[in-house]
């Protein structure tokens, strides 16, 4: 099981909690706003609240807004919970004790990625399920380094061409089998923590309607 803290444990309605936080009057309320919350599962993997402000206060804060060095998982500012976002990028530490994203490194292993390949990310007003299709150690200094990687930088893609691009760049570098299909509609959804000197990368894609969960993650499971 999932490492837990005081606010990873998985409400028995996710729904309920964060319209339950919302509930602790104005200030809280237009705080939570705007901070676009959500929640973010894989089984066996992690629980996690989602916040959104900018790029630096969750560093260093939790849940709450309280000082902490674990911080809190957060949506990138570059990628806000908006029609036009088809790539949404979220953050979290590499955490020893298992928590936030500190489970996240298993997945070089190829036999640990085909068994935790869903992720369900639920908000106030949607639920969605994506499955993992890409594992990558990255670089994001050394734009000369094989292993670069700007997956900050699209959170939309103006052309399928430049989707494609995107993809054929992730495809060279992933860890695993290229075991799924994708198409330039798809949504995504980038999982990101620091690994050494760089960054490990997890990309998934949304189940497409009419499409169940068990049928996209058949692709990865074999």
């Amino acid at each position: 099981m999932a490492a837990t803290s005081e606010y990873s444990a998985k409400p028995a309605d996710v729904r309920a909690f964060l319209r339950a936080f919302c509930a602790h009057g104005p200030r809280r309320c237009k705080a939570a706003g705007r901070r676009n919350i959500g929640y973010i599962e894989i089984p066996g993997v992690l629980s996690e609240p989602v916040v959104y402000r900018d790029n630096r206060f969750y560093l260093t804060h939790d849940f709450y807004g309280r000082e902490s060095a674990s911080g809190t998982v957060f949506l990138d500012e570059g990628s806000p919970m908006k029609s036009g976002v088809q790539n949404l990028l979220v953050h979290g530490h590499n955490m020893r004790d298992g928590t936030a994203f500190g489970r996240l490194v298993h997945y070089t292993d190829r036999r640990y990625w085909r068994s935790h390949c869903v992720i369900r990310f639920s908000t106030l007003y949607s639920t969605a399920s994506y499955v993992i299709f890409a594992v990558l150690p990255v670089t994001t200094e050394d734009v000369t380094a094989e292993n670069y990687l700007n997956y900050a930088g699209h959170p939309t893609f103006e052309s399928e061409a430049e989707f494609d691009a995107y993809i054929a760049k992730v495809r060279s570098l992933t860890l695993h089998p290229w075991l799924i299909d994708l198409n330039a509609q798809d949504r995504l959804l980038t999982l990101s923590t620091c690994l050494e000197d760089g960054r490990l990368v997890l990309l998934a894609r949304r189940v497409r309607s009419g499409e169940s969960t068990q049928q996209a993650a058949r692709w990865i499971r074999g």
